[in-house]
């Protein structure tokens, strides 16, 4: 699965767009992460930030293959810009 590159996106929001493409419940992610489902529908919201650790486990939940973040194009790249997740 590939999002989209930033275009002024926060990496925070790339997050969780990626998290919802992948079509798991908010149960299944609470479940898998071990972390509260009002926690996890608060941060697909964006109504609240989480701790890198939890985002570490919501990441791991999602995408239990893992994932790589690769720039998209050279531009991006001299930029300083991290251009897309990719499953």
């Amino acid at each position: 699965m590939k999002v989209n590159p930033m275009n002024d996106k926060k990496f925070s929001q790339l997050i969780r767009e990626a998290v919802r493409a992948t079509g798991k419940s908010v149960y299944q992610l609470s479940y898998a992460a071990c972390l509260k489902e009002s926690a996890i529908r608060r941060f697909l919201n964006g109504q609240q930030g989480v701790n890198t650790k939890s985002l570490d486990a919501i990441i791991a939940a999602a995408f239990p293959d893992g994932v790589a973040i690769v720039p998209s194009h050279s531009e991006q790249l001299q930029a300083g810009y991290v251009a897309a997740l990719v499953q």
